[in-house]
């Protein structure tokens, strides 16, 4: 059985995120699959832009009206940006969202034949940007918990999608980027799923 990693919980106030899921109970989510992404504090903070703690900070922020932001980067209407994980270069692992909540992560998209993969997919953001290769630790945090997820809601490696696979319309969203080594990855969560 695929043990669950260590998760700190550093729950985005309720603003930063959507309702239960639509057809679901609270407590009874069911999601069908994971969207990476990468997130930083680039525009707002480029000197600390990896920093984890202002970039939760920068999500919050996004999700309030100008004049209620710590960052001032953004000056137009508030923003639906949110994530259930977000994994830090270190590898800590901050759980956003509850899992049996909607965030915003996707925006328009499609996957797998479906629509809004809000509804049905949990967004994973990691410290990061399109021009930096990602950390050793960051890689295996998010195998050890795409690992956890999957045994948990019994979907495959083939439901972890990058943003750019599910962005519509396509070409919209470039993350996790080229940097994102995927068959490291994948290599890394068989072999969580294949030890006894």
């Amino acid at each position: 059985m695929t043990s669950r990693p260590p998760i700190q919980h550093r729950y985005l106030p309720v603003q930063c995120y959507g309702s239960a899921r639509k057809g679901y109970a609270p407590g009874r989510l069911k999601p069908l699959g994971i969207v990476q992404h990468y997130f930083s504090g680039r525009w707002a903070f480029p000197e600390k832009r990896f920093d984890q703690e202002l970039c939760w900070q920068l999500m919050h922020d996004l999700n309030f009206e100008p004049d209620k932001r710590q960052f001032r980067v953004y000056t137009g209407p508030r923003v639906a940006a949110s994530a259930h994980f977000l994994i830090g270069r270190s590898g800590e692992i901050w759980q956003l969202v509850p899992l049996d909540f909607v965030a915003w992560h996707a925006g328009k998209s499609a996957f797998g034949g479906l629509l809004n993969c809000n509804d049905f997919m949990i967004g994973i953001e990691n410290v990061g940007s399109g021009d930096t290769p990602f950390t050793e630790l960051q890689y295996q945090a998010n195998a050890s918990l795409c690992a956890w997820l999957m045994a948990e809601y019994d979907f495959g490696p083939d439901m972890i999608a990058g943003h750019s696979d599910v962005a519509v319309p396509q070409g919209r969203k470039q993350d996790p980027g080229p940097h994102f080594d995927w068959h490291y990855l994948h290599t890394l969560i068989q072999d969580i799923r294949s030890a006894p």
